[in-house]
């Protein structure tokens, strides 16, 4: 700051810097008594640490209460000689198997091996003997009541019959079926009253089943059959009462 003198007509400089340095200093001054407490705790905290340490590392650890370190040895010597023994006297892979129950395994011989082979072989040709030829007899079925994998179990079991008996398998007329043309889903129709009706052939290839089975339809069958069915009903009819 300028300081005019009017005795001499001169401008007096007056420096500031005295002043600065002083407040600096009190700031820092400041500054480390409250850094002082901080360090204490530190100091302390790295003190029992340190005597942590030290004890854990040479001051004698206390035996159990009760026992002397004589006992202790004993009994651990002890535990190790019986397990020595058992192990000397016992093999390892038959230790936890009672006596009465331990067999001696034997190499098996050719005819044991090829029985072992025949039991667990998933599959053999059938031993049921077939006709020679196709007979004029039928097997008639219906549709199963379920689900398309009930009808489908069904109608392998049906195809199957039929194969083994050489029998002309009779497929049973078109009907709605469960879950596939009716039922509770809400695209279909709750009852088979309004419902298509569904037939085998759109399910399974029919013409590869006719290699090995013959098959014909209800329609047919009743065709050919007709006069017969209608002998036999009325033959029931006349022997049973309610025979219509």
């Amino acid at each position: 700051m300028l300081h005019a003198n009017e005795d001499e007509g001169e401008e007096v400089v007056v420096e500031r810097r005295p002043l600065i340095e002083s407040k600096e200093r009190g700031e820092r001054a400041r500054a480390r008594e409250a850094k002082r407490p901080a360090r204490s705790v530190l100091v302390c905290i790295g003190a029992v640490l340190l005597l942590g340490l030290l004890s854990a590392l040479f001051l004698p650890q206390k035996e159990p209460l009760g026992l002397q370190p004589s006992q202790t040895h004993r009994r651990d010597s002890a535990k190790a000689r019986a397990h020595r023994r058992a192990t000397r006297t016992m093999p390892a892979a038959t230790s936890a198997v009672p006596a009465a129950r331990r067999t001696r395994i034997t190499p098996a011989d050719s005819s044991a091996v090829t029985a072992v082979r025949r039991r667990m072989r998933y599959w053999a040709p059938p031993r049921l003997v077939q006709p020679s030829a196709h007979s004029e007899h039928y097997l008639t079925f219906d549709v199963d009541c379920g689900g398309f994998n009930n009808i489908r179990m069904a109608f392998e079991y049906a195809v199957l019959l039929a194969f083994l008996t050489r029998r002309t398998l009779v497929l049973p007329p078109p009907q709605p079926w469960y879950l596939i043309d009716f039922g509770p889903f809400a695209r279909m129709v709750p009852t088979a009253d309004s419902a298509r009706h569904s037939t085998y052939d759109i399910f399974f290839d029919m013409r590869a089943l006719s290699a090995a089975v013959p098959f014909i339809t209800t329609d047919e069958f009743l065709r050919r059959e007709g006069k017969l069915l209608q002998r036999l009903g009325g033959k029931q009819g006349e022997d049973g009462e309610d025979g219509e």
